[in-house]
């Protein structure tokens, strides 16, 4: 009988295995669909437009009504409807990763402060997230809701929907 439950123990976690390797890798992505969302203060310190374009860039044309410091981010990542991601940064400008992609897309100095005025800039998913997440991660469909916001104001809330699979195995999940 111990050799049976042996057998089955090994029999799991050969399936168990063999399923994470399917289930996360080296992966593509495509952005399928990107949209503004509500964010979590109730004023609006700027206006957004974004759009995707060859399935891996969002142009964004951002004006801001007025000067803007400390900004905070909350990211939601769910994988197909499971919210598996939520983190907050308490100040972009001071995160390891996100301080420079804020300084690039808002062509900021140090003070990292973003000025009243019209800026328009380009974030390329695949190579962002290929960053952020080493080049390996879970493939399926993914939704990010991402809202960027101070103590006063909301910078920008957007709903990402991507298509995450096997690396040159880019297909419709969605």
């Amino acid at each position: 009988m111990a050799k049976y439950g042996t057998s089955i123990v090994l029999i799991s976690i050969v399936l168990l295995v063999t399923t994470s390797v399917v289930e996360y890798g080296d992966f593509d992505l495509r952005v399928v669909s990107y949209e503004v969302c509500k964010a979590p203060k109730k004023i609006n310190c700027c206006d957004v437009t974004a759009y995707t374009y060859d399935n891996i860039w969002i142009k964004y044309d951002v004006t801001t009504k007025e000067n803007m410091t400390a900004i905070k981010a909350l990211f939601v990542g769910s994988l197909n409807n499971k919210e598996l991601i939520r983190f907050r940064v308490n100040d972009m400008c001071t995160h390891i990763f996100f301080k420079p992609l804020i300084l690039a897309a808002f062509n900021l100095t140090d003070s990292c402060g973003i000025f009243k005025g019209h800026h328009a800039f380009r974030v390329d998913v695949r190579a962002t997230t290929r960053n952020l997440y080493g080049g390996k991660f879970m493939y399926g469909n993914w939704s990010y809701k991402v809202s960027f916001f101070n103590d006063k104001c909301n910078l920008h809330c957007g709903l990402m929907r991507l298509a995450v699979t096997p690396r040159n195995k880019i297909e419709a999940l969605f």
